[in-house]
């Protein structure tokens, strides 16, 4: 059975809010990291204007993966839903580390 991951992405300012306040609750994109439900997002906020992050971050749950078997998605491309979105504070360390550790021991639903 597949073990956990779990994935730091890069999100775009336009899309950071949208996402973690679940009106974007999907994402699209490359398929280059084995996406699959149940790994863990480490979602970092991106200023592509400024090539830096900026100070907000989150940790969110991949949901259903849809590998456009069925049309309607470029090649090479993944949709999947976001779920379970947890926004981090300065106390973030700790909880990423649990999440990393609790990743490698789980495997994914």
């Amino acid at each position: 059975m597949r073990k956990r991951q779990v994935h730091e992405l890069k999100v775009d300012l336009d899309y950071y809010e949208p996402l973690i306040s679940c009106r974007k609750n999907f994402e699209v994109r490359r398929n280059d990291r084995d996406f699959a439900e149940g790994d863990l997002l480490f979602l970092r906020e991106w200023d592509s204007g400024r090539h830096a992050y900026t100070n907000l971050e989150a940790i969110a749950q991949v949901g259903y993966v849809y590998d456009g078997t069925l049309g309607g998605i470029e090649e090479g491309f993944i949709a999947f839903s976001v779920e379970q979105i947890c926004t981090l504070s300065d106390e973030w360390s700790e909880e990423y580390a649990a999440a990393v550790e609790r990743s490698s021991e789980e495997p994914a639903p």
